[in-house]
């Protein structure tokens, strides 16, 4: 994560960087004419400023927490400013802007959508610099910028299919990491409950004999050898009740570790800072259950990572009354509407084949998200 982040930070500081030369050289170049005033100078400064502080804020991790109406306006906004600039700033190398401000319509559009409309944008490049200033060569300027652009929108589409790819694989991951915590706490399972039931078949049914046979030997005994058959029938009662004392420990203890499986999801993520807390008094030992817990914990930290900035999540299982739940939280910034996908959807059916309840909200402290399945569906 700190890798991918300082190749984010690269990138946005290098596109600082093209902007305050491309800005600066124009500013000095128009100053060394007198016929531009300083208000036309500080009006192109203030564009150029302007216009990297809303891509700043459309392109940055946390465009996600602005609507789209809002992002929209901003990139109607920046093209404006452009548009301004191009205005003002009779030198066409200013177009570089339109590269810039061509990566972050991905965000907005599909890849297809923004090379149809490409060559429509990045017509103001010709159409200011060619009519309104009269360059001789604005449409070979324009086409140029023009592939600028669309090669801008091709990395940019790459770098998106890489990151969903590397998003699908880290999920597969998870999923597969979830799947081998899971089968290795039912094998366990299975082995415990298979050795509680042969101990109690098999040597419960021979102590079970035993006491059986010496109850009968006491009554045809006497004297010295009746007391030894007593001594021995008391002895074998002992066992039996030792083993039987032992069979229901073992099944008691052949609950799933929830909180072992859920600390193999929390190592497979680095991005966000995740915290366990399994309260002792709960015990599962339904392998169902402990998959409907895990798999919306999975989903709970996909949809964290997908469309949150937060950096820390939450996830308590509890016993309350009669009930087992979950409640999932995290610190992510929440303003827009909650749109409800399949993730969500897939997390509401798996606790309704269970006949529990699934609530979740957001708010400006984070999102939450809260299962509670009841004992007797279990």
């Amino acid at each position: 994560m700190a890798s991918c982040k300082n190749n984010i930070d690269v990138e946005v500081w290098f596109a600082w960087l093209t902007a305050i030369i491309v800005a600066s050289s124009a500013i000095v170049l128009m100053y060394s004419h007198d016929k531009y005033p300083i208000w036309m100078l500080f009006l192109t400064a203030t564009c150029f400023v302007c216009f990297m502080i809303a891509w700043q804020q459309v392109i940055s991790d946390n465009h996600l927490l602005l609507s789209i109406k809002t992002r929209w306006l901003l990139v109607a906004g920046q093209y404006f400013l452009v548009l301004v600039i191009f205005y003002i700033v009779p030198y066409a190398y200013t177009a570089i802007l339109l590269t810039l401000w061509s990566v972050q319509l991905p965000l907005l559009l599909s890849f297809q959508k923004c090379l149809i409309w490409s060559p429509i944008w990045s017509l103001a490049v010709w159409a200011l610099y060619g009519i309104y200033w009269g360059e001789e060569y604005a449409v070979l300027t324009a086409t140029l910028f023009w592939t600028f652009n669309v090669f801008a929108l091709i990395m940019v589409n790459i770098a998106n299919k890489e990151k969903q790819a590397r998003e699908a694989a880290q999920r597969l991951n998870r999923e597969l990491s979830i799947s081998q915590s899971l089968l290795a706490e039912a094998s366990k399972q299975s082995e415990r409950i298979r050795i509680a039931r042969n101990i109690h078949d098999l040597l419960g049914h021979h102590l079970t004999a035993l006491t059986i046979n010496l109850q009968v030997a006491e009554r045809l005994s006497d004297g010295d050898a009746k007391a030894k058959v007593i001594q021995c029938y008391s002895l074998a009662k002992l066992l039996l009740g030792d083993v039987r004392d032992a069979v229901c420990e073992i099944r008691e203890k052949s609950d799933i570790d929830i909180f072992k499986s859920l600390l193999s999801l929390k190592n497979q993520v680095d991005q966000i800072e995740i915290n366990i807390d399994v309260d002792d008094s709960v015990l599962i030992q339904d392998v169902s259950l402990a998959t409907l817990f895990m798999r919306c914990a999975q989903e709970a930290v996909t949809n964290c990572l997908k469309h949150s900035s937060a950096t820390t999540m939450f996830i308590k299982v509890f016993k309350e009354k009669s009930a087992i739940g979950m409640h999932i939280s995290d610190n992510g910034y929440v303003s827009t509407p909650i749109e409800v996908g399949n993730g969500l959807r897939g997390m509401h059916e798996r606790v309704s084949d269970f006949k529990g309840n699934f609530t979740f909200n957001g708010s400006l402290s984070g999102f939450n998200i809260l299962l509670l399945i009841p004992e007797s569906a279990v």
